[in-house]
């Protein structure tokens, strides 16, 4: 029978000793943010529903908050891993339109099956970079005009159960897929719809993932304190983290954008001269609880501006006009992955 356990939140979160795992330097001047850190479920979040022992009791749907951790998961030592098959799927926090994704994973045995997904729906399932050894490397569950176009190349791959570890590399522009295994050119296709969605990896098998790294095209990555015209002092930067409690503004205005960042404590927006507090009545319900990350994505377009939330599409626009973009926490914030992509 499917288990889950129940944690508290500080369990849920609580990260190794080890070090998180970073882009290269390289990788880090072309944008790339790291989507598995080694330590803990940061950027991720359960997808399916939490089996009852009761039968009579009808079972609980996953959310974006991390506040259970099933036992077909583990984070930690350098990896998320696989332990075995059923119910749930792992999801990303973010959907993506144009991006590249590099990883590497593992098989335990010479048999294996997982996936991974690529712009799939929020519950994923759909655009699967198949896990399978006797197809691995295929592109299944996606539509009809597709099926067929992205084969398997088992050949490409290490040995399952031989302790290597594989290479992916994923491009997604427009409507084409490009895959590579292990530096070596695998695939192309065309036509590959939907134009944006979530990564996620299928729960089957016994597979360990690390070192997935993301690029958003298009993007600008404000990763230390330095980036920013600072108001404040004290701000700290670690494993990817901004620490610190004066205000932070970009060094220029904005008029068309799409601005993401993750934030974790009390504070507020300032989108040219628009206010948007955190603790928005309209954002308010959909917050992580204290000591999770929120993700938030702001965009504007001809001075009206369109909210999303921990995966929620919020109804709320705002007006906002040309201007600079500031972070102004009410006291110790932390914040992480702020990102622009002017248009």
């Amino acid at each position: 029978m499917f288990r889950c356990t129940l944690l508290t939140l500080g369990l849920a979160l609580v990260a190794s000793s080890l070090p998180a795992q970073s882009p290269t330097d390289e990788e880090i001047k072309d944008g790339f943010l790291t989507l598995i850190n080694g330590k803990d479920f940061s950027g991720w979040r359960f997808s399916g529903t939490i089996p009852n022992p009761d039968k009579t009791v009808k079972a609980k749907p996953f959310t974006s908050t991390i506040d259970v951790i099933p036992d077909n998961w583990k984070a930690g030592d350098g990896m998320i891993q696989l332990l075995k098959g059923g119910n749930p799927d792992l999801a990303s926090q973010w959907d993506f339109d144009d991006f590249e994704a590099r990883l590497q994973w593992r098989a335990h045995k010479k048999s294996y099956n997982s996936g991974f997904y690529v712009r799939s729906g929020k519950t994923v399932g759909a655009n699967q970079i198949n896990l399978n050894q006797p197809a691995v490397g295929e592109l299944i569950n996606t539509v009809p005009a597709l099926k067929g176009k992205g084969k398997g190349v088992p050949e490409l791959h290490k040995v399952g159960g031989s302790g290597e570890w594989n290479d992916w590399r994923v491009l997604c522009v427009g409507n084409k897929i490009t895959f590579w295994v292990n530096g070596t050119p695998a695939w192309e296709v065309e036509e590959f719809v939907p134009a944006r969605g979530y990564l996620g990896f299928q729960a089957e098998g016994t597979i360990d993932f690390r070192n997935l790294r993301v690029k958003e095209i298009g993007y600008e990555v404000f990763r230390n304190p330095k980036a920013f015209q600072g108001e404040g002092e004290g701000w700290t930067v670690k494993d990817d983290i901004l620490t610190g409690n004066g205000k932070l503004t970009t060094p220029k205005p904005y008029k068309n954008y799409t601005l993401r960042l993750e934030f974790r404590g009390p504070g507020a927006l300032l989108l040219g001269d628009t206010k948007l507090p955190f603790d928005n009545p309209d954002l308010k319900p959909l917050l992580h609880p204290e000591g999770q990350f929120n993700y938030l994505q702001v965009k504007v377009a001809d001075g009206a501006a369109k909210l999303w939330l921990n995966t929620q599409d919020l109804k709320t626009e705002l007006k906002v006009g040309e201007g600079a973009i500031a972070v102004v926490p009410e006291k110790s914030l932390d914040l992480r992955n702020f990102r622009i992509r002017a248009r």
